[in-house]
């Protein structure tokens, strides 16, 4: 079986004779040497690589090489989306793989083939040695893909960072400038050149050194400060107002590393207070306007949707004629994102209009029972797809509650179809209301997945996901619990949530009766 380009090199400096296990003393620091050549061959390549796919490319076709028996060896990389393979790959039974970890979680693996069973290896597929070089190599392509993302996360604060029109600065925790950009040396009229290695304290006179001893200790005390007043001093030694922010950098290891610095230059306190002007008068007229122009992208955007929607309607029900699956499947994607684009189109108006004080809750008594039955209707759907048991503890002689319908209706929908979206298959939903006093104590209990602590007080930041990932199992804008935040507010209520991660959320919402 003919083996790739890559392989053929590598040949020239691993023997076959060289891999095996040797039966004369003696041999021994040979294969040594011919494996720790040819681990630094691999690593070489690994290490002038300048893409994920190249590396990949290069190094499958390298890793037969290392094989006892090159010739009947293959292999390949699975990493998240990517399957790159050597040029003479086959599956086989006979397999040993690695994985590829990247911050110490699994995203690939590195896996080697025989593609016969080799003479004298019964019930063995490869040597310890071999399965410590793909072991070896796999944690090298695991550092490489750290790099390239490292790399790519620097270009990225570079590309940032030189175009911001602020200083900013990266130093080592005793102080010395590390990183600097362009707007942070101008403003002091020095170079990039001038500063680079030296302290902070350059840039201030001694009259300002006690109150940075005090920067200082809440710096390390809390992890950060923010918009901290500091006199700066330029080169020729003249002074100006600049506003400080500062965070502590820690490693992997948690442990602080560097420090952050931001710097805005406030001496112009002429302009900042005429921007500031200028700033609230197009706030007044973007307030002015606010409402038409959300009616206008209301009307724009939902008349082509309402289209979109109704006539995919049509067809579906077939009145045009018959559909093929193929037809159908794709009306029905089309009908399902159409009306889901509505959806969050409606709430992001809706949060719009609230935030513009153009919202107003139009109250009425009426009783919360039949709310809660109309709502698990509406989503009995998703809870029989995921056999969800659903309960409440709702009194039908609770007394009314004094709301605004439509809006309530909103809310409960929200919290409860959440709740059954995050819950398992085969979990539980209860719902729980009780007057206490002059309010309704409404309780919505899952137990999902759970939010972990630290993500509780985004919850309600729009579009705000505690999954951020892109392959994240659980769609949604993070839209709802925005909004259903300002319906609550809107009636003077009050909402909570309590959860741990993976034993359930519990939210509760008080308004009053």
């Amino acid at each position: 079986m003919a083996n790739g380009n890559h392989l053929v090199d590598v040949e020239l400096i691993i023997t076959s004779d060289a891999i095996d296990v040797p039966e004369k003393q003696g041999q021994g620091s040979s294969v040594c040497m011919n494996i720790v050549q040819y681990l630094h061959s691999v690593s070489k390549v690994v290490d002038a690589a300048s893409s994920l796919e190249d590396c990949f490319q290069q190094v499958v076709n390298m890793i037969p090489c290392g094989m006892q028996n090159s010739s009947m060896a293959c292999s390949r990389i699975i990493f998240d989306d990517m399957i790159i393979q050597s040029d003479n790959f086959e599956l086989s039974r006979l397999k040993y793989a690695s994985e590829i970890l990247i911050d110490g979680a699994v995203h690939g693996s590195l896996e080697v083939y025989y593609l016969e069973e080799l003479p004298g290896q019964v019930g063995v597929s490869f040597l310890n040695e071999e399965e410590d070089i793909v072991d070896y190599i796999s944690d090298c392509l695991g550092k490489f893909v750290e790099r390239i993302l490292v790399e790519k996360d620097l270009n990225i604060f570079k590309t940032i960072s030189d175009n911001a029109n602020y200083g900013i600065a990266v130093l080592d925790m005793k102080g010395s400038l590390l990183y600097l950009n362009e707007a942070f040396a101008s403003m002091h009229d020095h170079s990039l050149e001038d500063v680079l290695g030296d302290h902070f304290l350059m840039f201030y006179n001694e009259e300002q050194i006690p109150h940075l001893k005090y920067l200082r200790d809440k710096l390390l005390n809390d992890g950060h400060f923010q918009q901290e007043g500091v006199w700066h001093m330029r080169k020729n030694g003249s002074i100006f107002p600049a506003m400080l922010d500062s965070h502590v950098i820690f490693d992997r290891d948690n442990v602080p590393s560097n420090l952050s610095v931001t710097l805005h230059d406030v001496s112009e306190a002429k302009a900042a207070e005429d921007a500031l002007k200028r700033a609230q008068a197009i706030e007044d007229a973007a307030n002015c306007s606010k409402s038409e122009f959300l009616s206008n992208v209301s009307h724009e955007l939902r008349t082509p949707l309402n289209s979109i929607i109704g006539f995919s309607e049509i067809l579906l029900d077939g009145r045009c004629g018959e559909l093929t699956d193929v037809q159908r499947r794709y009306l029905q994607n089309v009908f399902k994102n159409g009306n889901h684009l509505s959806e969050i189109i409606n709430d992001i108006l809706e949060i719009s209009m609230i935030e513009a004080g153009k919202v107003e809750a139009t109250f009425e008594k009426f009783s919360i029972v039949p709310v809660f039955m109309e709502i698990k209707d509406s989503i009995m759907q998703s809870i029989l797809k995921k056999d969800v048991s659903f309960s409440y503890d709702v009194d039908p002689e609770l007394p009314q509650i004094n709301a605004d319908k439509a809006k309530f209706r909103h809310i409960i929908y929200n919290l409860l179809s959440n709740a059954v979206k995050f819950t398992s298959e085969g979990g539980n939903v209860n719902v729980e209301a009780k007057s206490i006093g002059e309010m309704m104590h409404i309780i919505i209990r899952d137990d999902g997945i759970g939010i972990p602590k630290e993500q509780l007080p985004h919850l309600y930041d729009k579009f705000y996901q505690v999954d951020g990932s892109t392959k994240r199992l659980y769609s949604g804008t993070g839209l709802g619990l925005a909004l259903t935040k300002k319906l609550v507010s809107l009636h003077d209520g009050h909402m909570w949530v309590e959860s741990e991660q993976g034993k359930g959320t519990t939210v509760h919402v008080m308004l009053p009766i």
